[in-house]
């Protein structure tokens, strides 16, 4: 089935969709970017499944946090924030489930996702669950998925392949429009009412977001080859778009300079951006398992608990007719015991990210994004054949 009926979140940039760039972010009111903490980092893509693992597992031990009976591992602390929650998504786009680990809920969990999404795990098989009844187990299996499909409202022109970060080792699949195209109802179709410009400060510093289709779902498209964290990224770019009228006046004056205080400016925006493909399958058993853990009864029981197993599966494609991003976690533990007319001058807006960018995918009405990635070279992108 072609990935349109799949795609995913991966909308770029929400655009006019309400015509307002702090309401396309999701709020009426501009967003204090010193809050705005979401991801726990640990690679250069991220999605929220395993956190959502981790917040049912404190639920599960009965803590308001995990507590090590040794020092806790960083990653643990930094999970004990809970950044992310369920609340922070739309409840038809995921699906948790904790559970004795049994082959009986195994089955369940199967069944349960395809119910919902129609899709098959990718990670269920590699647990071993045990095949008796709950009472004669004390494992247990704490697993999530997020399934997005973000479907441009009308495709994008698939464009010449080109290199990437000014790499000529490899090209790289494009689509998007440039100043070549021939269709141009499309283009202002989705400029008018799916994209927004969210800040054009110069040729290497400017945001663009998409809207899918329904105008359900938000993709950011941030350039910028920085390596902070995507919380910083964020709401760096956050504090930009709060400040963009000031950007506008900056550059209205460089033109103005240079071309006459009476010139008409119109600004003609043209988008390359490149196909994608992740692929990503991480676990966190160096940090996090087979450490005693704090039963809420530690103290007076010594009861303890272990993670045995840890896996999270990150599956994300973007072509010129949207995206699907398709996420799974999971958690195996035990229970031990002790985001005037004048002439008229064109200047171009190259919205081209054929450089290091980020992305982030958010709902529309959410402040906090449950998808991330920075693409800083072709690990990602897909090569012209």
């Amino acid at each position: 089935m072609k990935l349109l009926k799949y795609i995913v979140v991966t909308a770029l940039v929400i655009i006019a969709i309400i015509g307002d760039i702090k309401t396309a972010l999701g709020s009426d009111k501009s967003v204090d970017a010193n809050k705005i903490k979401f991801a726990v980092e640990t690679s250069d893509v991220w999605t929220p499944t395993f956190q959502l693992c981790w917040n049912e597992l404190i639920n599960l031990v009965g803590t308001d946090k995990i507590y090590y009976v040794k020092s806790n591992p960083k990653l643990a602390d930094e999970l004990n924030l809970q950044p992310f929650n369920k609340q922070d998504l739309n409840d038809k786009s995921y699906y948790i489930s904790v559970s004795k680990m049994t082959k009986k809920h195994k089955n369940e969990i199967k069944k349960a996702i395809w119910k919902k999404f129609k899709e098959k795990s990718d990670i269920l098989d590699e647990f071993k669950f045990e095949n008796v009844s709950d009472k004669k187990t004390n494992k247990w299996f704490i697993y999530s998925m997020l399934l997005k499909n973000f479907e441009f409202y009308t495709p994008f022109k698939i464009l010449e392949s080109d290199y990437f970060n000014n790499s000529v080792e490899n090209k790289y699949k494009y689509f998007g429009f440039t100043k070549n195209i021939t269709d141009k109802t499309a283009k202002e179709k989705l400029e008018h009412e799916y994209m927004e410009n969210l800040f054009y400060i110069n040729d290497d510093d400017f945001a663009l977001m998409i809207a899918d289709k329904n105008k359900q779902e938000e993709m950011i498209l941030y350039l910028t080859d920085s390596d902070k964290s995507f919380d910083d990224l964020y709401n760096e770019m956050l504090d930009k778009i709060n400040n963009k009228n000031e950007y506008i006046k900056e550059r209205a004056k460089k033109i103005s300079d240079k071309y006459g205080k009476y010139a008409t400016v119109k600004y003609d925006n043209y988008y390359k951006i490149p196909f994608i493909h992740i692929d990503e399958k991480i676990n966190y058993d160096k940090e996090l398992a087979h450490k005693d853990i704090k039963d809420k009864t530690y103290n007076t029981t010594g009861y303890t608990w272990e993670i045995l197993k840890t896996l999270q599966t990150i599956k994300f494609d973007m072509n010129n007719e949207g995206a699907k991003l398709k996420s799974e976690a999971a958690v195996a533990v035990m229970m031990k015991t002790a985001l005037l007319p004048s002439p008229e001058i064109h200047i171009d807006n190259n919205f081209y990210f054929d450089r290091p960018f980020v992305l982030f995918l958010k709902e529309v009405g959410k402040d906090k994004p449950y998808f991330a990635a920075k693409i800083k070279d072709g690990k990602y992108l897909i090569k012209a054949q």
